[in-house]
């Protein structure tokens, strides 16, 4: 049964998708230049992307929040050299789809995650002329795992100890993580709303919505209810 409305008895994240990067990762911004993971700050605009008539497309996107957490890491590596050190959480896009670095998730499902061969979607497949440097001459649209040296991953593993990792939160729910289309977390600034962090706070506080029976009558009853 399609729907258009849910109701959430609470504010926080149902499945702690704690996605997170290493913070020397070079981040795209919108005059084509990068920046560290680590360095970028709310407010500023880095390049997203979005789904315009069935076709993902590069645009400008506001970071809305950024921060900090301390947990294991992952090394993937692709053909081309490229190397990302992630959360097991952490997503990038590949040409079948959203994946998650590791299989493991909440009550031990298997969710989608990068396999060896699996190729991953470069921000030269969505080449847009707005985002490049100035000068720099045309970039033609590459089909996807065409690119340079190709995007496939060749391994993904494990690294010792805990690591210090860093995210986003953008208006788009992603951002260009060493030219790699990277999802991030589009919830978490919400907890700054009651005075907790997007962090830690986030991770660990769920805040249960105690008159829920209440708002529901009250929603129900707006004459601008069309009964979706």
């Amino acid at each position: 049964m399609p729907f258009a409305w849910t109701v959430n008895p609470y504010r926080g994240c149902s499945h702690a998708c704690t996605y997170c990067l290493a913070p020397d990762t070079p981040i795209l911004l919108v005059d084509g230049t990068s920046t560290r993971l680590g360095d970028v700050r709310p407010g500023e605009l880095v390049v997203g992307s979005e789904l315009r008539g069935g076709v993902r497309n590069l645009v400008p996107t506001p970071v809305l929040a950024a921060w900090t957490t301390t947990k294991p890491a992952w090394r993937v590596r692709l053909v081309d050299g490229t190397v990302l050190v992630a959360g097991a959480e952490h997503r990038f896009l590949t040409t079948t789809g959203w994946a998650h670095v590791r299989p493991e998730g909440c009550a031990g499902d298997d969710r989608p995650h990068l396999r060896i061969g699996d190729v991953l979607v470069g921000a030269e497949t969505l080449a847009d002329a707005a985002f490049r440097r100035p000068g720099a001459p045309p970039v033609a649209p590459t089909p996807p795992g065409e690119g340079p040296g190709g995007r496939a991953v060749t391994a993904v593993e494990a690294l010792p100890g805990e690591r210090t990792l860093v995210d986003l939160t953008t208006d788009t729910g992603d951002f260009v993580a060493d030219g790699l289309i990277s999802h991030n977390c589009f919830a978490r600034n919400t907890h700054t709303y009651l005075d907790l962090d997007a962090g830690a706070d986030f991770d660990s506080q769920i805040v249960v919505k105690i008159n829920l029976g209440e708002v529901l009558r009250r929603e129900l009853a707006r004459p601008s209810w069309t009964r979706e």
